[in-house]
């Protein structure tokens, strides 16, 4: 990004928090170029920053990514403890490709898993479904 376009992005944020009525933003923004957050937190308390509508939306957004990520991850907890149970030990190696699957393809694998006979089935469907 050039200069001007920050320069140019900036007014805009700032002229619309201004015109919304939300100066705390429009301050908090024009703060956090220019200064450390230790002086921004100084300046402006931190339950009125807690009230602004941006804070809340990179907060909500924060819990939303928190929460994809602990799904995901209690989703290949429960399939490799299903695969443990029906294929035996399913080496270390498997386990870490299977905790890089999305939520969907995790729940596509519990669905196959179903129909493997050994640890090849499984390598196979790793394999074929990679980058899904």
């Amino acid at each position: 990004m050039v200069a001007g376009d920050s320069a140019r992005i900036f007014a805009a944020i700032l002229k619309f928090a201004l015109w919304c009525g939300d100066v705390v933003t429009a301050s908090a923004v024009q703060a956090g170029l220019v200064l450390e957050k230790d002086s921004i937190r100084q300046i402006l308390r931190s339950e009125v920053m807690r009230e602004s509508v941006i804070y809340q939306d990179i907060l909500q957004e924060g819990e939303r990514k928190g929460l994809q990520q602990d799904l995901q991850q209690g989703e290949s907890v429960l399939v490799i403890k299903l695969l443990k149970h029906k294929l035996g030990v399913v080496p270390l190696k498997l386990q870490r490709a299977i905790q890089k699957l999305s939520t969907a393809q995790l729940e596509n694998l519990g669905e196959a898993l179903l129909d493997f006979t050994s640890l090849e089935d499984l390598s196979a469907w790793l394999r074929q479904n990679k980058g899904k």
